[in-house]
């Protein structure tokens, strides 16, 4: 996310790991953590951000490992399918918890 030169880190984000990131997504967590914490501090008003991993095993371990990240003013929940994510992302904010759908 960091190298997209056209992301602009004020807006809602969908981010979608596919299904042959079982094993990787776990090594990588550590430093998702660190880029999440990182952009999540740049913000000044409330954003969604929605995590699309169909993989149900990685799904879980990223729920696990991401349970401590430190969002501020970012709501961040975990989706199976990308038309879930986009749903939650088109409603408004409602409370600032971490979550799973």
């Amino acid at each position: 996310m960091d190298t997209d030169p056209n992301l602009d880190p004020t807006f809602n984000h969908l981010t979608v790991f596919d299904n042959k990131a079982d094993g990787p997504l776990v090594g990588e967590l550590p430093q998702m953590k660190t880029l999440l914490e990182s952009m999540a501090q740049r913000q000044t008003t409330a954003k969604k951000w929605a995590i699309v991993v169909p993989s149900m095993w990685a799904r879980t371990m990223a729920e696990i490992l991401l349970r401590f990240v430190s969002l501020g003013l970012v709501q961040m929940c975990f989706f199976s399918t990308e038309a879930d994510a986009l749903n939650w992302l088109n409603t408004d904010l409602l409370d600032q918890s971490v979550t799973a759908k």
